[in-house]
């Protein structure tokens, strides 16, 4: 018998500056796929993860684990740079 786990949606209210680090995360990624010719569909593919969550990652509406960067950079065959390339750190 199958057993359905429930977990509680948690919702993040991000400050501007943590948007502004998604969408940026979100372009450097759909440069390098569309660099290479990918469409989201192969991008998913080649990196094991859904279509639509690729989609979200782009538009920043996503915030991207650790291992699914790992998952991602090795599917654009890039490095971690190019993904956080133009992010400003911080000024508090």
């Amino acid at each position: 018998m199958f057993e359905l786990l429930c977990y509680p949606l948690i919702m993040v209210n991000y400050n501007e500056d943590d948007k502004k680090v998604l969408k940026i995360v979100g372009s450097n990624i759909r440069q390098l796929r569309n660099k290479l010719g990918y469409s989201q569909e192969e991008l998913a593919f080649e990196s094991n993860l859904d279509r639509s969550y690729i989609g979200d990652i782009e538009r920043g509406s996503r915030n991207v684990s650790a291992i699914n960067i790992v998952k991602i950079v090795h599917a654009l065959k890039t490095d971690y740079n190019s993904i956080f390339m133009d992010i400003n750190s911080p000024t508090k």
